[in-house]
């Protein structure tokens, strides 16, 4: 897509996505982005902190994804990243699982009561930041035994904030509801917004 400006035909700029998410990506994809991924060069913690407001610490990782790209993107790329913090009903924050047992471990304590998905957003252009956040409250009913350990054994929790991506799951045939959907990843809907005021729009 191009746009007219002062009579002459310009080119949108260039979208980096800095995540090495495959579903992140596919969602920009599926919302008819054009975009290149570059795996970023700064490694979010895997435990969150308990202290800072999650919607604070999603952003502030988010923000440190796409600066550590910066200098990888051609000039005058915006650069869109994201960070997703899984919070339970007890308010713990929850990072990601370190091995089998432990990705079983949160699992289990998330299917208890309701919680809570918070993705960051940020997204930069030159020396201009922007900031956003949505949040959900997930609600999983209990998986047989059987469906929990397959789950486990597959090792598709490595990498995912509480042990899960929401598109895995419901595509193993989990009963899960949520407030807003999609949030987990990226929540779509804000960040199509964003970036069109930054003049990027989905192909066609």
């Amino acid at each position: 897509m191009t746009h007219r400006i002062a009579g002459r035909m310009t080119s949108p700029p260039t979208l980096v996505l800095a995540t090495r998410s495959p579903s992140r990506a596919a969602q920009l994809t599926a919302a008819g982005f054009a975009f290149e991924q570059v795996d970023p060069p700064f490694e979010d913690p895997d435990q969150p902190s308990q202290s800072s407001p999650p919607e604070l610490e999603a952003r502030a990782l988010a923000g440190q994804k796409a600066l550590s790209v910066y200098e990888l993107t051609a000039a005058g790329a915006v650069i869109l990243s994201a960070d997703t913090i899984v919070i339970t009903s007890d308010n713990l924050h929850v990072g990601k699982p370190v091995d089998a047992e432990d990705a079983r471990s949160m699992l289990e304590a998330l299917i208890v009561k309701p919680h809570r998905i918070l993705t960051g957003v940020a997204i930069l252009l030159a020396d201009r930041m922007l900031f956003a956040h949505e949040e959900a409250v997930i609600d999983m009913a209990p998986p047989s035994r059987e469906a929990l350990d397959a789950y486990v054994a597959s090792e598709v929790w490595r990498g995912a904030a509480g042990g899960y991506r929401l598109d895995d799951l419901k595509e193993l045939g989990w009963s899960i509801t949520t407030s807003l959907d999609p949030v987990g990843g990226l929540p779509i809907t804000r960040v199509t917004s964003m970036l069109a005021d930054l003049g990027v729009y989905p192909n066609g």
